[in-house]
């Protein structure tokens, strides 16, 4: 169980949830979705699709993707590599975490100039943390795991812990803009901690966040 935190409240759209000094988790509430047109994969255009290399499991190998600096409306463009945990101090990145929201892979990125299927929920995710200016590096469990190969999604699951741990810091999507969301993020702009028990624990929070 992560340790006892605190809520900050920033804004509407961003939460920051210390957890401790050095692990800070960023909450993230998307605008409302654009329409599907700006971001559903289209075949007449998509280059050859994108094949995993195998991953070394005798290792801790696992991987990275560089998500390349653009405006909000540009395509999604990533770098995906292999490294190694005992290696990343050298290379920070950020851990992604959100809900796949439906397994319907309508949307399509640019992965190492190939095209890679991905959820509308995650590819509006990538739109509302691209930077404009810099690209930035992310740990993204749909594009750094090969989800068709059965014994890499275990060895990489076996480590989910120490790939959370040794991210500079962890990011929430909570999704586009729901009634549910609001009403939380209006909670949470009236308080800056909470005493109900349900909110002491990061897991306890994890659950209550979830939003299918």
């Amino acid at each position: 169980m992560f340790p006892k935190g605190r809520l900050f409240p920033l804004s509407s759209a961003h939460i920051s949830f210390i957890l401790n000094e050095e692990f800070v988790l960023y909450l993230i509430l998307g605008s409302s979705p654009h329409p599907p047109s700006r971001n559903i994969a289209t075949t007449t255009m998509s280059p050859s699709m994108y094949k995993y290399q195998p991953i070394d499991f005798a290792t801790d190998a696992i991987r990275l993707v560089r998500l390349f600096k653009g405006y909000f409306t540009d395509p999604i463009r990533c770098e995906l590599w292999e490294t190694w945990l005992h290696q990343v101090e050298g290379v920070p990145y950020e851990a992604l975490s959100y809900t796949w929201g439906g397994s319907w892979k309508s949307a399509e990125i640019t992965l190492n100039e190939r095209a890679l299927r991905v959820t509308e929920n995650l590819y509006s995710a990538l739109q509302h943390l691209r930077f404009e200016d810099r690209d930035r590096i992310l740990w993204v469990d749909a594009i750094c795991i090969d989800q068709d190969n059965e014994k890499e999604r275990g060895h990489q699951v076996g480590q989910m812990r120490s790939i959370y741990q040794n991210a500079e810091q962890v990011i929430i999507w909570l999704g586009s803009s729901s009634n549910e969301i609001d009403l939380l993020m209006d909670l949470a702009n009236q308080t800056s901690s909470y005493d109900d028990p349900g909110f002491e624990e990061f897991g306890s929070y994890k659950r209550l966040l979830a939003h299918e």
